[in-house]
């Protein structure tokens, strides 16, 4: 088994076929190569959050950000999730939250202490 390391120091296992992997996103170019694995292989790790930050963060894009980690976790998010995919504060995650809720791109779909919101269908 051949293991692929991310920029992230995480390892993730593929195949002996590692060439085989669908939809390998090189990016630079000579030495500087960087790679992003297939979204498929950082959801089959648990590790969505970490494909969702490699592939851009800018404060204008966060609200597409946060909605593209809902869609990679079946359309449920939480304030942690926001949280750790942005490097924000509480206050500030439940802020883009209420922003994207407002905007009727989210709704809440559980409330309380495990608090998760759903992509509005």
């Amino acid at each position: 088994m051949h293991r692929i390391k991310s920029i992230f120091n995480s390892t993730y296992r593929v195949k002996p076929y590692y060439n085989r992997i669908k939809r390998l996103i090189i990016l630079g170019s000579g030495a500087n190569r960087s790679y992003i694995l297939s979204s498929k292989v950082y959801k089959q790790n648990n590790e969505s959050v970490k494909y969702v930050r490699q592939t851009d963060i800018d404060a204008v894009r966060h609200p597409e950000l946060i909605i593209k980690l809902a869609k990679q976790q079946d359309g449920i998010i939480k304030k942690e999730d926001v949280m750790d995919l942005l490097k924000i504060t509480s206050d500030q995650a439940y802020s883009q939250i209420k922003k994207l809720m407002a905007e009727g791109k989210l709704v809440p779909n559980q409330k309380g202490k495990y608090a998760n919101y759903k992509i509005k269908e």
